[in-house]
């Protein structure tokens, strides 16, 4: 509790705190305590739960159920391990949306998800030999689309061939349907409609991290 007190700048529970643990520290030379001291243990005990109570009142806390913390901590957060590898410039957005779906801050978590699919996007365009100096979602997808329809199945197989065509439409469908009006300021995002993005998201980006690398 002391330590609490310190890091979450809580008046007075330190202090509080650490008169109750002088006391119980000072029992490892002298395990018994007699009426007074009975006393003022007592009287110290009810100091800081007095202190504790009047002081938490005024702070705001927040309840989070057990299926949003699962976004804030541990394995929930992010887009796992191969995501993470495959894309490290990633990681950090997808930490973000991870977090503020646990705190269920809809719109931002839609938008640290577009944010985070743009590392694949150029990986993407790397991949494929188109310009990636554009930063335009738009001007990469016309080049990624421009090299698909001059490139020959035969020369990257048709394996290869297949998974970038249904990356690129994947990118295209994510580009007009929610890219441009989260990152434009045209549209505000309530939870169905986050956890949908979210959730996709984190799908494509676990698929195309199986064959997709950033440089």
């Amino acid at each position: 509790m002391i330590a609490a007190g310190e890091e979450y700048e809580i008046p007075g529970i330190g202090s509080a705190a650490q008169e109750v643990l002088d006391i119980v520290e000072s029992l490892d030379a002298n395990p018994v305590l007699d009426a007074n001291g009975v006393s003022h243990f007592k009287h110290h005990l009810s100091a800081l739960h007095s202190t504790f109570i009047n002081v938490i009142k005024d702070i705001p806390i927040f309840v989070l159920s057990t299926g949003s913390v699962r976004f804030l901590e541990g394995d929930g957060v992010g887009f796992g391990e191969a995501v993470d590898d495959a894309f490290p410039d990633a990681q950090f957005d997808a930490s973000e949306a991870s977090k503020c779906r646990g705190l269920e801050r809809w719109t931002a978590c839609v938008m640290h998800c577009m944010r985070a699919l743009e590392t694949p996007l150029v990986a993407l365009a790397e991949r494929v030999g188109a310009d990636t100096s554009k930063e335009n979602w738009h001007e990469l997808l016309k080049g990624i689309e421009d090299e698909l329809k001059a490139r020959s199945k035969r020369a990257v197989g048709a394996e290869a061939a297949q998974f970038e065509a249904e990356a690129a439409a994947h990118f295209r469908h994510i580009k007009n349907a929610w890219r441009n009006h989260a990152m434009h300021n045209r549209e505000n995002y309530g939870e169905e409609q986050a956890v949908l993005i979210y959730d996709n998201t984190r799908a494509l980006m676990r698929h195309l991290a199986e064959e997709l690398t950033a440089a």
